[in-house]
C-alpha cells in the first residue's frame, strides 16, 4: 500500500511539474558585457615653451605693413646699424599701435640709408634723427625731421614747402617739377612752393660727437671755410643740369651756409635771398623776380642778373667780382663795398649805386639815361666803353646822368646838364645856359 502511495504521489508530482513548464518560460540570465581598456594613449604633459619678446640685434630694418611695425613697435632702437625703409600706406590715430611714429621718433642714428615713402596723408615723426650716414629720401609727404643735422645725401621729392636747416651734406637733391611726384599723398597739382636751404660739406664737421641734446650748439656755429672751396652741391632731381633751378613753380628761394646754385630760371620766383658767405658765381634770369638780396658774399667770380621786373638788389659785402658784372633790366642796384671787377656791363637799368669802386675797367659799358652815383672820376661813358671820351665828366660830382647825345648831369654839389651842340646848364650853385649865356649866381 505504502509502495502504491508513493508511486502516485510522484506521477502528480510529474503532471504538475509538466504543467507548469507549459504556463511559464525558462528565465535566462546573459553573460555579463565586458568594458574593453581604452586603445589610445593619454599625452604626457608638457611645459609650453617661453615666448621670445622682439629684439633688434642690428642690421636692417624694413617696415611697410601694420605687421612688420607690430613687431618693432615695443623696441626703443636709437641706433640702426644698417638701412632703415618705411613704406607708409595706412591711416591711423596718433599714439595708436598702428602709428610708426611710437617707433620711429625714437630713431638718432643709422648707419645706412634712410628711405621714407608715405603715400597717404600722415607725418611721421623723426624728431630725434640727428646722423645718416648714407642717402636720406624722403617721398610723398613731408615728415618730422628738424633735428637732422648730417647725412651724405638728402632727397626730397613731396608737395609743398622744402625746408632743410643747417646740415651737413655733400649733396641736396629736390623735386622742383610744377607737377607732383606720382608717390605723393595727393593727385592734384601742387602750388607755388618756397625752397630754404641751409648747407655745409660733410667733410667741414669738426665735432662728430653729437645728440638731439647738444645739437643747437652746434647748429649755430658756421664751419670756416677752407682755402680751397668746398660746397654742398645742388641738383633738381627733374632737370638735367645740375647746380641748376629751372623751374616756374617757386616762389621765393632762401640759400644759406655754402649751398652751391650757379643759376637760376623761373618767370615765377619773386623773392630771392641768398645769405651763404662764400659762393662761386650766379646768373640769374627771371621776369618775376622783384626782390634779390646777397648780404654776406664777399667774393664772386661772375654775376649775370636778368630780371626786368627786379625793384631792389643790395650785395652789402660783394666786394670783388672776379671776372665780370651783367645787369640787364634791373632797375635799381646797390654795390655799397665792391672795390674791384674786371669787367662791368649794363645792358638795361635806371640807377646803380657804386660808392667804394676805385675805378672801371676799359671796356665797361653803361647805357644811355643810366644814373650812376660814384666817388669814381671820369665813371663809364653813355653808349660806350669807359674812357673813349665821347662824353663829359666830372671829378667832383656824386651824381651823373648820361644823355643821349653825349649829354650828361651831375647832381650832387652842383649839376651840370650838357644838351646836344654843347649846351650847358648848371642848376644847383649857378645856371649855364645853351650858347654859353649866363644865369643867375649863386
Amino acid at each position: 500500500m505504502k509502495t502504491i502511495n508513493t508511486f502516485l504521489s510522484i506521477i502528480v508530482l510529474s503532471v504538475i511539474l509538466s504543467s507548469c513548464s507549459k504556463d511559464e518560460d525558462v528565465i535566462t540570465i546573459p553573460p555579463a558585457v565586458v568594458i574593453p581598456p581604452p586603445s589610445f594613449t593619454i599625452p604626457p604633459v608638457t611645459t609650453p615653451e617661453p615666448i621670445t619678446p622682439p629684439s633688434y640685434d642690428g642690421g636692417d630694418i624694413s617696415i611697410s605693413s601694420i605687421e612688420d611695425l607690430d613687431y618693432y613697435r615695443e623696441i626703443n632702437v636709437q641706433n640702426i646699424t644698417g638701412n632703415f625703409e618705411l613704406n607708409l600706406d595706412w591711416t591711423y590715430v596718433d599714439n595708436s599701435t598702428s602709428d610708426p611714429s611710437v617707433f620711429t621718433k625714437n630713431i638718432e642714428t643709422v648707419t645706412g640709408d634712410v628711405t621714407i615713402n608715405v603715400s597717404v596723408n600722415e607725418e611721421v615723426s623723426l624728431e630725434n634723427l640727428v646722423r645718416v650716414d648714407g642717402v636720406y629720401t624722403v617721398t610723398g609727404n613731408d615728415v618730422s625731421d628738424e633735428s637732422l643735422l648730417y647725412a651724405k645725401t638728402i632727397e626730397l621729392d613731396y608737395p609743398g614747402d622744402y625746408e632743410i636747416k643747417a646740415v651737413y651734406t655733400d649733396e641736396v637733391r629736390l623735386n622742383l617739377g610744377d607737377d607732383q611726384t606720382s608717390k605723393s599723398a595727393s593727385s592734384s597739382k601742387i602750388g607755388l612752393r618756397n625752397v630754404d636751404v641751409h648747407a655745409y660739406h660733410t667733410s667741414l664737421l669738426a665735432d662728430t660727437g653729437f645728440t638731439p641734446a647738444n645739437l643747437p650748439s652746434i647748429r649755430t656755429i658756421a664751419p670756416p671755410m677752407p682755402v680751397t672751396a668746398i660746397y654742398p652741391s645742388f641738383v633738381q632731381t627733374d632737370h638735367t643740369d645740375s647746380s641748376q633751378i629751372v623751374s616756374n613753380n617757386i616762389s621765393s628761394i632762401t640759400f644759406s651756409g655754402h649751398v652751391v646754385c650757379e643759376k637760376i630760371v623761373s618767370t615765377s620766383l619773386t623773392t630771392l635771398i641768398v645769405n651763404n658767405s662764400h659762393k662761386s658765381s650766379l646768373e640769374v634770369i627771371s621776369s618775376s623776380l622783384t626782390t634779390f638780396e646777397m648780404p654776406n658774399v664777399t667774393e664772386l667770380n661772375s654775376l649775370s642778373i636778368t630780371a626786368p621786373s627786379l625793384q631792389s638788389f643790395v650785395a652789402t659785402s660783394l666786394i670783388k667780382v672776379i671776372t665780370k658784372i651783367t645787369l640787364s633790366g634791373v632797375l635799381s642796384v646797390e654795390f655799397s663795398s665792391l672795390t674791384t671787377v674786371d669787367s662791368f656791363e649794363v645792358i638795361s637799368g635806371s640807377n646803380i649805386k657804386l660808392p667804394k669802386l676805385a675805378a672801371l675797367p676799359t671796356g665797361t659799358i653803361f647805357p644811355t639815361n643810366l644814373t650812376v652815383v660814384s666817388s669814381v672820376a671820369g665813371i663809364a661813358q653813355s653808349g660806350a666803353s669807359a674812357g673813349s671820351g665821347s662824353s663829359g665828366s666830372s671829378s667832383t660830382s656824386d651824381s651823373t646822368t648820361h644823355n643821349s647825345g653825349g649829354s650828361t648831369t651831375h647832381n650832387s654839389g652842383g649839376s651840370t646838364t650838357h644838351d646836344s651842340g654843347g649846351s650847358s646848364t648848371h642848376d644847383s650853385g649857378g645856371s649855364h645856359n645853351s650858347g654859353g649865356s649866363g644865369g643867375s649866381g649863386g
